[in-house]
């Protein structure tokens, strides 16, 4: 029986991330639910340490900075360079894409 890969649909892009960070606590994962007026958003590390707790986040252009100024202060605080951070979340209805979410 020819052994299958469970994980033929890894993002590409995440492994290197991973692969450039050198240490998964070196990698932050900013997970997102979105919403019509507030997303909740949270931060946490290549090894599932959660950085920063669960947050709102306004569904416009002045949520979408503040979201970047977090991420931005706490890659700061963590030591991690902002090209190792990726965003996810679930797929998203019209309105988040309608509202330019990062």
């Amino acid at each position: 029986m020819k052994k299958r890969n469970i994980f033929q649909n890894q993002s590409q892009e995440i492994l290197a991330i991973f692969e450039m960070a050198g240490n998964r606590s070196k990698v932050m994962c900013v997970p997102m639910d979105y919403a019509k007026k507030d997303h909740v958003v949270m931060f946490c590390n290549g090894n599932g340490k959660i950085i920063r707790k669960p947050f709102s986040v306004k569904n416009s252009p002045e949520g979408k900075k503040f979201l970047i100024d977090q991420v931005t202060k706490s890659c700061r605080h963590h030591g991690i360079k902002p090209e190792h951070v990726f965003y996810g979340g679930e797929d998203c209805g019209s309105y988040a894409i309608y509202r330019n979410i990062p």
